[in-house]
């Protein structure tokens, strides 16, 4: 029986070379393509996004104390997972990077709270 070569596990030099007009994510090694979402996505992503930031960033019909945002591109664990999720949000306080504008993405140092 012949052993299947090993797959070069993914890094972010895939992601940064990844067309312009995907979405590229790093899950267990492997880079995963996903094309932008189309304008029905977005529009419902936006709209979710907009009531979340109301509600649960700025308190106005909500709890407030957190921090919302639209597709954060975040680094989990030690090899890391990349993932772009629509939506994340953070209680106050747990997103630590914020404002480091020296980097395009959040790592799992950051404490997140997902």
């Amino acid at each position: 029986m012949v052993a299947k070569p090993s797959k070069k596990r993914a890094t972010y030099q895939d992601v940064l070379d990844a067309p312009e007009h995907t979405v590229a994510e790093i899950l267990g090694g492997e880079l995963h393509l996903m094309p932008r979402p189309r304008p029905r996505h977005a529009r419902n992503a936006s709209a979710l996004g907009a009531f979340l930031v109301g509600a649960f960033d700025f308190g106005l019909t909500g709890p407030g104390g957190w921090t919302i945002l639209d597709e954060p591109e975040l680094h989990l664990g030690p090899d890391p997972d990349i993932v772009v999720p629509d939506i994340a949000g953070w209680r106050d306080g747990r997103l630590v990077d914020e404002g480091d504008d020296e980097k395009a993405h959040f790592t799992s140092r950051s404490r997140l709270g997902l």
